[in-house]
């Protein structure tokens, strides 16, 4: 195929040779158009009333259309690439002392499901993660579901008893075979409004960087009398104060209730404040997505469907009513998205990757995204937001609309002296401390002294694959009259869990959770919960400096083959096997399993006034 040269650069025949305007079509034969001819013609994408130029292939008689390129904007756009390629980068602005600038990836999914009951047989999230599905390099993932199957009798039977739904199940297995829990945000159920859902992943070893978790619900249905449509608002506290904003929302699906939408928009926007005034123009992050139902404006089907069909997606967003909103200053103005280089979401037939033709195709699902100059906690802090991915799934053919999914790239910072609130001391697997079954053991934890117990703090057992916050095996809550205000400095408490809540042997972590804070404040090492059989086990030992403490010091698997030919231990283990009902008084190495000394006297708990001063048990109050 031979080359023809336009004003020095040399532009193969062919196929593609019809994108650049300096050429022109004579039969069969491609003849180069002088640019300074080209220019004064003035032909580009604004002027011209055709949208599709048709070229003929030299290897076939069929027509090929292709969208116009205007060159000269093509070279002026070169140009400023090659200036910028040249360029040397700004620094980047000095971080105050003692802080680390760090990278939140998360990735975003919004799917409308056609208010079905659940996922088809094939659909699995897997299909989402097509180069490495085993391991998802996120730090949080969000799935943000619109148009849920919500019938009164559904809805009524939801709120009694809470069944599970298959949509949220899948979600959640899937992600919590990949190193993620799920936040539950203080609820015992997704949180859901009506037909809109939210669900927020998070890695597990990174749940210790969320600080605080807020969630709001916002109604615009029927002028927010109705919950069918609105909005469903999470704000994460991570690292050092850096807000993140996350709203899924499902407007009104008529095409013609533009004002409607945009009345929907201000809505949410006044009202997601979280208690605070002006939240999402303050809040570092914010993360806008869901179907929000914009069609495609002053445009006949027929021509929509041949851009649809050339993949001419600039052209496209010309006619989009998101587009032409935000170009307008009416809404969405201060937001941003990514390029669209994916077909329409809406509306599909069932089942199938064809447009449904009853329809006029648009772009219903979207993700926006903003972020403040800096940070509304610390003004040095320098915010950024990359995207990465922005694109849709033709495979996924549950519903009439398609999903879309966005990766992005936050910046966070955290302090190089920063500690967590709370901090487990035992049981703990690295200090060898473990737990014994069918006995009630203590869990001890350390608190910063600013930091304020609440009433429903509670600390759970978790597994080690948990799959949210709530998946607890048992928990206790924290009892605050055992704080001594008079100590300065860390204080540590002990909370006792009975024999009938200690799981059965195995592998368990300690979770603190915060009901003021709505997360996981704070998790602790792995820890072992062994057989009381075990206690004459050559694997048990007792650790030097032995305190009176509940807990069992035991050796690491390497250490283990050290005594096992002790031939104390092996009479021991013969007598016992032999003889079982020898008593642990009989028992020459017993572990330390008694019932440790008891707590001190509560403080201020009592819910009953004594006019004399004092309690029932004749000790005398603070106050008297």
């Amino acid at each position: 195929m031979s080359q023809i040269p336009v004003n020095g650069f040399p532009i193969r025949a062919g196929r593609f040779a019809a994108a650049f305007h300096g050429l022109t079509f004579s039969g069969r034969l491609l003849l180069p158009l002088p640019l300074g001819r080209k220019l004064k013609m003035g032909n580009s994408d604004r002027d011209s009333d055709r949208d599709i130029s048709t070229a003929l292939d030299g290897k076939r008689d069929s027509p090929i259309p292709l969208p116009f390129v205007d060159l000269k904007n093509r070279f002026q756009f070169m140009r400023k690439q090659r200036k910028l390629a040249m360029a040397i980068p700004p620094p980047e602005k000095p971080l105050p002392p003692g802080l680390r600038r760090f990278y939140w990836k998360i990735q975003i999914l919004t799917y409308s499901v056609n208010h079905t009951n659940g996922p088809k047989d094939e659909f699995h999230p897997i299909i989402f993660y097509p180069i490495d599905s085993k391991r998802i390099n996120f730090d949080m993932v969000v799935v943000g579901l619109q148009e849920l199957y919500c019938s009164s009798f559904y809805t009524l039977t939801h709120l009694i008893y809470q069944p599970s739904v298959p949509w949220f199940e899948v979600f959640k297995t899937f992600y919590a075979s990949r190193g993620f829990a799920r936040l539950t945000f203080n609820k015992s159920s997704v949180p859901r409004l009506v037909g809109t859902a939210l669900m927020v992943f998070v890695k597990r070893e990174l749940l210790k960087y969320i600080r605080a978790a807020e969630i709001k619900y916002i109604s615009t249905a029927m002028n927010g009398f109705s919950g069918k449509n609105g909005a469903i608002c999470m704000r994460l506290t991570i690292g050092d104060g850096v807000h993140v904003t996350l709203i899924n929302s499902h407007f009104t699906p008529d095409e013609e209730a533009s004002n409607y939408r945009i009345w929907e928009y201000k809505r949410i926007t006044d009202l997601c404040d979280f208690c605070q005034p002006d939240p999402l123009i303050k809040d570092d992050y914010v993360f806008w997505f869901g179907n929000m139902s914009w069609s495609m404006m002053n445009i006949e089907k027929d021509r929509l469907m041949d851009l649809i069909q050339f993949r001419c997606f600039p052209r496209l967003m010309d006619f989009d009513e998101l587009t032409i909103l935000r170009n307008s200053g009416i809404a969405f103005s201060e937001y941003e998205e990514a390029q669209v280089a994916f077909l329409p979401t809406y509306r599909y037939v069932m089942c199938t990757p064809s447009f449904d033709v009853s329809y006029l195709p648009a772009y219903c699902d979207r993700i926006l995204f903003r972020s403040s100059p800096s940070s509304m906690v610390h003004s040095t802090f320098e915010l950024e937001v990359f995207n990465m991915t922005y694109e849709t799934f033709m495979a996924v053919s549950c519903s009439n609309h398609k999903p879309v999914l966005g990766s992005y790239a936050c910046t966070y910072y955290l302090d190089e002296k920063w500690k967590p609130p709370i901090e487990f001391l035992s049981p703990s697997r690295i200090k060898g401390t473990c737990w014994v079954s069918d006995k009630s053991n203590i869990c001890s934890y350390r608190y910063d002294a600013q930091y304020r117990c609440a009433m429903f703090d509670w600390i759970g057992i978790f597994h080690l694959k948990f799959a949210d916050d709530w998946d607890t095996l048992a928990f206790s809550y924290i009892v605050t009259a055992f704080q001594d205000k008079s100590v300065s400095g860390p204080r540590v408490q002990s909370i006792l869990f009975p024999s009938c809540a200690i799981p059965t042997p195995g592998t368990y972590l300690l979770g603190y959770f915060s009901k003021r804070h709505g997360c996981l404040l704070a998790l602790s090492d792995p820890f072992e919960v062994v057989d009381k059989e075990l206690g004459m086990d050559s694997s048990m030992t007792y650790g030097t400096g032995y305190t009176a403490e509940p807990e069992l010091i035991f050796h690491p698997p390497s250490e283990r083959h050290l005594r096992v030919e002790d031939p104390r231990i092996k009479e021991e283990r013969e007598a016992t096997t032999l003889t079982p009902s020898i008593s642990a008084r009989q028992s020459k190495f017993k572990p330390y399993m008694t019932v440790p000394t008891p707590m001190p006297l509560l403080r201020c708990v009592t819910t009953k006034r004594y006019n004399e001063g004092t309690f029932p048990n004749g000790s005398r109050s603070s106050s008297a």
